[in-house]
């Protein structure tokens, strides 16, 4: 999954290719992860540009929790690439035994949530 991600990013990204209708800034817009009196705080563009980094640098906030509790309140942006970002720290906090939640989702996480009926699966306030 993250490899077609990436490789589609190098491309967009190239001189040589067009991106229509998406405006270039949009896209190169770095995501950020912190970590905020216990709490993951997500920032900037999840999009298919982003994820990639975004996962790498959540990977060592992520070790040794209980719980994982991510904010999204400072999200600009987000397609599916982000929804799939959320699906695999899910993944991740069930793989290692912990408890995760996702606060202040975007609306237009919550929309393609919906729209893929997978509601149940994520859990989100």
């Amino acid at each position: 999954m993250w490899e077609v991600g990436a490789r589609f990013a190098r491309r967009a990204i190239h001189p040589r290719y067009k991106c229509r209708g998406f405006p270039r800034k949009l896209m190169i817009l770095p995501a950020d992860i912190v970590e905020q009196e216990g709490c993951l705080k997500v920032s900037g563009n999840l999009n298919f540009f982003t994820v990639m980094d975004l996962w790498y640098s959540s990977l060592p906030l992520l070790r040794n929790k209980n719980s994982l509790q991510f904010d999204f309140s400072e999200v600009i942006s987000a397609n599916s690439a982000g929804l799939a970002l959320l699906l695999q720290w899910q993944r991740y906090a069930k793989q290692h035994q912990q408890t995760i939640s996702f606060n202040n989702m975007p609306e237009q996480l919550v929309s393609i949530v919906s729209v893929a009926g997978i509601k149940e699966m994520l859990i989100y306030l």
